[in-house]
């Protein structure tokens, strides 16, 4: 039996083509692999926090604000040592499970011990940064009675009338820490200045609540906007519009305010009182000021609060002679009363009662202390002397050394920073592996 034997012909591609199949192959991993790595730099870096501020440090609270240059997620991871062991998340995210990506970044901590050293890292896209290797450093201020409240509080638009919402408002005082509020639904701002400190925390700052001179600073991403104004044309402040500039104290030809004299606007969504919060479109009544067995140097403090739009409240302050009286939420959802008479030194609690809904009264009261003449450190109000003008000081700036890049750390095991995905960077150095691996096995052919 005659075996033929047969030979097994392997086809080669042309020599050309295998140069060009090698040649794309390497280029193209190499383009690829580049392109993943480029995609997780360009990430990071915008991504990274820019123009860190502290602000509002009071006796148990202050506010830490940022930016990024992209949308991100935002959070504070803080303690009492340089382990950070607690998180607080951006005042909008406070009652959601999943983080909101923000270009403009606003945490407010509270509910901190008074004259503390904390710590804190900046959660910026599940990654935390720090301060040239080391975690930032604020110290709360000692506790001191509340001076009578003052407010300020405007509008905030863009080029092109609309809200500026999500917009920082920076106010500066001379001699003391600058105050932050966030631009809420239609573009209010409001802050709670008598809760402004000195330089060194010890007092709360003594001023004239119609003279002193004002600067404010508006961060609203890629645009911003500034103003100075006397502290007697602040409330309500002119509108402000983002890429602008004003002084309304060389200018007199204040236009008309937006937010109506004397009231406490904001129509919906949360008030942000420079970090002091309430609700403000709610079905029930809140008392936002005084809180709770509070210090107050002011024989005829102004209680204010928000409730059901135009609802009638019954006003009762329980004293050594009762007080009865009433009032009315307004139109946008804020009420505020004063006593006729001043209110005696001691212990006095008010009450204020409406009907709700359902036919039902409701009943919500706050004690407080009304301290007698003389007794409290706080200093009396003082005017400016005329022509005088106070320049406010910069506003205190934390950013990252420019020599030295923050350090990144993995968020603690347990923090809920979920927000964003590594997958088009995976995609990228798989796809550049493969191109290399073809390329590599034409050429051992």
């Amino acid at each position: 039996m005659n075996l033929k034997k047969e030979t097994i012909k392997i086809k080669k591609i042309p020599v050309f083509a295998a140069i060009f199949l090698i040649i794309t192959g390497l280029a193209g991993g190499v383009i690829l692999i580049d392109k993943g790595q480029g995609y997780f730099l360009k990430a990071s870096s915008e991504s990274f926090p820019q123009q860190v501020k502290i602000t509002n440090i009071d006796s148990s609270s202050f506010v830490v604000s940022w930016i990024t240059d992209s949308q991100a997620s935002g959070a504070i991871l803080y303690g009492e040592s340089s382990s950070v062991d607690k998180t607080q998340k951006d005042i909008r995210d406070e009652e959601k499970e999943v983080l909101g990506n923000y270009k403009i970044h606003y945490v407010l901590l509270d509910n901190l011990k008074t004259s503390t050293k904390y710590f804190f890292k900046i959660s910026s896209a599940n990654k935390s940064y720090t301060q040239a290797g080391k975690p930032y450093e604020v110290t709360t201020a000692p506790e001191k009675a509340l001076p009578a409240s003052d407010i300020a509080q405007g509008k905030i638009l863009t080029s092109q009338g609309t809200p500026g919402v999500g917009a920082i408002v920076y106010l500066s005082l001379s001699g003391a820490v600058t105050q932050a509020g966030l631009v809420e639904e239609n573009g209010y701002w409001m802050i709670l200045l008598s809760k402004t400190r000195t330089d060194d925390l010890q007092n709360y700052l003594n001023y004239d609540q119609s003279a002193q001179i004002e600067e404010i600073f508006v961060q609203a991403g890629g645009q911003t906007a500034s103003a100075i104004l006397a502290a007697g044309s602040d409330n309500p402040a002119p509108d402000i519009v983002l890429g602008q500039s004003y002084d309304f104290i060389k200018n007199p030809n204040i236009p008309t305010p937006t937010v109506a004299i004397g009231s406490n606007v904001f129509p919906t969504g949360t008030l942000n009182f420079a970090g002091f919060e309430s609700v403000g479109q709610n079905e029930e009544v809140i008392i936002v000021y005084p809180s709770e067995e509070e210090n107050i140097n002011n024989p005829i403090p102004e209680f204010f609060g928000t409730g059901p739009k135009e609802k009638l409240l019954n006003i009762v302050v329980e004293s050594e002679e009762k007080i009865l009286d009433e009032t009315n939420v307004d139109k946008q959802g804020q009420w505020k009363w004063s006593p006729a008479k001043p209110l005696t030194p001691g212990n006095h609690q008010i009450k204020v009662s409406y009907v709700d809904k359902d036919g039902f009264i409701k009943t919500v009261s706050r004690g407080f202390i009304v301290l007698a003449a003389g007794t409290s450190d706080l200093p009396t109000y003082t005017a400016t002397p005329s022509g005088e003008i106070i320049s406010p000081s910069p506003t205190p700036t934390l950013s990252p050394t420019p020599t030295e890049k923050p350090s990144r750390t993995t968020v603690p095991s347990g923090q809920v920073l979920k927000s964003g995905t590594d997958l088009p960077t995976w995609i990228f150095l798989g796809g550049g592996v493969m191109f290399v691996a073809i390329g590599l096995a034409f050429l051992l052919l």
